[in-house]
């Protein structure tokens, strides 16, 4: 409706008596009101909202980052060891009670644990280092033992060989010492057919001189 050159909304409300309509309630509403009060609202609400995302955005940002810091170092820890560069003697200091702190604590349970399995090859490596020293100082006085022994047998085969040419050489001796008793004996027979051949002979001469 149209009033003096201003716009405004109207509403009706008729009156009834006894059925009768006996008139009617106009109500006008300025239009220039209602947009001074939506540009009023619009104000208000931007400048809540505003408001708001000042208030809203630092303990957003700190509420992220104290989210997300805990996981970035789990994250960087996690990178470090898959790296093969990660320093297994720090452990996340997350007290919280929440997925974050759970998983912070199972985190330095496993650096703990890989910590000690580190520390224990470590030590068998040590242990393995000692006895392969071991082995090898044993295994050269085995070589200096066993070249003494070789040169040992060389000398025994060497005078070895010694004995059996002079086992040649006596075996040859006492063969050719049998020949010469043997020569011996045949003479020592020859003789005693001499002797007894004197003896007869003797015995004759006496009974010829005892005839004569």
């Amino acid at each position: 409706i149209n009033v003096d050159g201003k716009e405004y909304t109207g509403a009706i409300l008729p009156v009834v008596v006894n059925s009768k309509p006996v008139g009617a309630i106009v109500s006008l509403h300025s239009k220039d009101i209602a947009k001074a009060n939506t540009r009023q609202l619009i104000t208000f609400l931007t400048v809540a909202g505003l408001i708001c995302l000042a208030v809203i955005l630092p303990l957003a940002v700190l509420f992220a980052n104290s989210l997300t810091r805990p996981i970035l170092k789990v994250v960087s820890g996690l990178e470090d060891i898959a790296r093969g560069e990660g320093d297994l003697t720090v452990s996340l200091d997350i007290k919280s009670r929440n997925e974050i702190g759970e998983l912070a604590s199972w985190f330095n349970q496993f650096i703990g644990k890989l910590r000690t399995l580190i520390s224990d090859v470590k030590n068998n490596s040590t242990a393995l280092n000692a006895s392969s020293n071991q082995m090898s100082e044993l295994s050269n006085q085995m070589s200096a033992t066993t070249d003494d022994m070789s040169t040992r047998f060389s000398d025994i085969a060497e005078e070895t060989t010694g004995m059996s040419d002079n086992l040649s050489s006596i075996a040859a001796a006492m063969e050719e010492a049998s020949t010469n008793v043997n020569l011996v004996v045949s003479s020592m027979e020859q003789m005693t057919e001499s002797v007894n051949e004197i003896s007869v002979n003797s015995n004759t001469a006496r009974d010829i001189s005892q005839s004569a």
